[in-house]
């Protein structure tokens, strides 16, 4: 990830970028895929929050709940 100055301006693509790269990082340096996992919903989660309702955040969530897998699906 390249340096830049706090007053540039990203792009969507640009962050999507920095940010799977840095999960790649965190990958390689053995940190555990859960963990990653984790990081990368709560980042998009603070995203959405800036877009959505509170009602519509909470409906995501729940989506998420019931659709990851269960300790008992392993």
């Amino acid at each position: 990830m390249e340096e830049r100055s706090k007053a540039s301006v990203v792009s969507v693509e640009e962050a999507h970028e920095d940010i799977l790269d840095l999960a790649g990082k965190m990958l390689m340096k053995g940190t555990p895929p859960q963990m990653v996992c984790s990081c990368l919903i709560a980042v998009a989660l603070r995203s959405y929050m800036t877009l959505m309702t509170k009602e519509e955040v909470v409906m995501l969530l729940d989506c998420l709940l019931y659709t990851s897998p269960s300790p008992r699906d392993s």
